[in-house]
């Protein structure tokens, strides 16, 4: 799957994305036009990506274990957990992205900051004999 860029809209121009597909939903009359939305709007790895934690989903619900959601769907015990925890936590939860995140306050160092260089690309220092 493609990688999203870290940039946010603003909650007023999400709202108005997210009405406008709503209609488009609402509008279509059978499960044909529904899936020609869907495959306008995603990716075939997208729609494959949804249609695994779909079915996960359903046979979670069904009392299956990891290890047969995993044998008979092809996942891992990552993503079975990722959508099991699912359940339990509030939709769409925004990340934050900012200089002020725990990440910036840990020891995590700057890719753009200059590094000091390692002992061994010291210049040599020869000794003069007495």
């Amino acid at each position: 799957m493609g990688r999203t860029s870290k940039k946010y809209f603003s909650d007023k121009f999400k709202e108005k994305i997210w009405e406008d597909f709503f209609i488009a939903v609402k509008k279509a009359c059978n499960e044909k036009e529904l899936e020609q939305i869907l495959k306008k709007a995603l990716t075939v790895e997208e729609l494959i990506l949804l249609e695994k934690r779909l079915a996960v989903t359903k046979l979670l619900k069904e009392g299956f274990s990891y290890l047969e959601i995993e044998k008979e769907i092809d996942v891992t015990p990552v993503t079975i957990s990722f959508v099991k925890k699912g359940f339990k936590r509030p939709a769409r939860q925004k990340r934050i992205y900012s200089k002020n995140n725990s990440r910036a306050k840990s020891n995590w160092r700057d890719p753009l900051k200059p590094q000091l260089k390692p002992y061994w690309f010291a210049p040599r220092v020869r000794k003069q004999p007495l």
